[in-house]
């Protein structure tokens, strides 16, 4: 939404990612969807009210948050909204070549490419071997968009 909203409104790709991400307005929405207290809440509102879809996304949104955690250093997410404003400014990055991103970038694609790969050698059925095969299409097409935006910024 934050990507499309500053392309919509013309922004070019260095003022999108120099400055629009680092908007307290946006910082704020995107904390709160990295933040542990509410993804925790969100995750047992969905388990007790047995929405087994909602409590997957949820905790799947919580994983993503603790591997996201020790890795940004300039753009560190307050990970115990409300609870805290506190920001832990890793020494490493998962983009930011300047705080080893470069290598972080890389094995997290790797990662996802084995994960990937050994799910579609268990998968028992077509369609989730389709459902597979398309999620690594979409990520490994979206990490080479943002490495070319980036490369831009």
């Amino acid at each position: 939404v934050f990507y499309l909203w500053a392309k919509f409104s013309g922004a070019p790709e260095r003022t999108i990612w120099r400055d629009g991400y680092f908007d307290a307005g946006w910082q704020n929405v995107f904390d709160t969807f990295h933040s542990f207290p509410l993804l925790g809440l969100a995750w047992l509102a969905a388990w007790r009210t047995r929405m087994n879809a909602l409590t997957v996304f949820f905790a799947s949104m919580f994983v993503h948050s603790l591997f996201d955690f020790p890795l940004h250093h300039n753009d560190a997410h307050r990970h115990f909204l409300p609870l805290s404003d506190f920001h832990f400014i890793s020494p490493v990055s998962y983009w930011n070549p300047a705080y080893h991103g470069q290598i972080i970038g890389v094995a997290e694609l790797l990662a996802v490419i084995a994960g990937g790969a050994w799910l579609l050698k268990t998968a028992h059925t077509p369609a989730l071997r389709n459902i597979v095969s398309a999620m690594l299409f979409i990520y490994v097409a979206f990490w080479g968009f943002a490495m070319a935006m980036w490369t831009q910024a």
